[in-house]
């Protein structure tokens, strides 16, 4: 794994059969940006890139999402993390900032035929994450071998392309780009904390 990621990071590209022959997400993504940036005459769309974004109806951590979390942690089980993701950056954000973000991007002008990476890019951990969640709700983590994570389909919870593929990428997030198109600033997003607490509240955790 360690080998897979460090080569993927250093070229951007990759020769799994069984990824290029069934995954159904990110190469979809990737093909329909191919193909609108191939329509040379027409530039009336824009690209938007939203990273992982939490709300009341998924709770991430690392390829952990929908109400996982929550659930463990009434029930006081541990959740088991992959060593190698733990200082990596996740780029979380909570929904309410991705949604000012798009909102502030409709309707300009300038914004047509350009990509948007869609974040508030506070650039937290996975291991800071994980100390957010156990800070506010107790939440019981343990950081093990990664090949032995990996090795168990529920510990990765059936996703071990985004794992491989994405989580365990260094996805530090530079938002210089979408914040100058909208003129937002650092303070006018809510911190990870604060949105985690805002969404926790919402089903009744805090």
């Amino acid at each position: 794994v360690e080998e897979i990621w460090f080569s993927l990071s250093n070229n951007d590209t990759m020769d799994d059969p069984e990824f290029l022959a069934k995954e159904t997400y990110a190469l979809s993504k990737a093909k329909a940006e191919k193909y609108i940036r191939s329509q040379k005459d027409i530039k009336n769309w824009t690209i938007i890139r939203p990273v992982i974004s939490f709300s009341d109806k998924r709770f991430d951590i690392v390829t952990i999402n929908e109400h996982f979390v929550p659930e463990y942690t009434k029930a006081g089980k541990t959740m088991y993390l992959p060593e190698i993701a733990k200082n990596l950056i996740s780029s979380l954000d909570w929904a309410g900032n991705t949604g000012k973000i798009i909102a502030n991007i409709l309707f300009k002008e300038e914004a047509l035929g350009e990509a948007y990476t869609i974040s508030s890019a506070q650039n937290l951990t996975w291991g800071e994450v994980a100390e957010l969640y156990t800070e506010l709700i107790g939440t019981k983590f343990e950081w093990i071998d990664t090949e032995e994570w990996l090795s168990h389909p529920e510990y990765v919870h059936n996703d071990r392309w985004a794992a491989v593929y994405d989580r365990f990428y260094d996805r530090e997030t530079d938002n210089s780009k979408v914040m100058k198109l909208t003129g937002l600033k650092k303070e006018d997003f809510t911190s990870i904390k604060e949105g985690l607490e805002i969404e926790l509240k919402k089903i009744n955790m805090l």
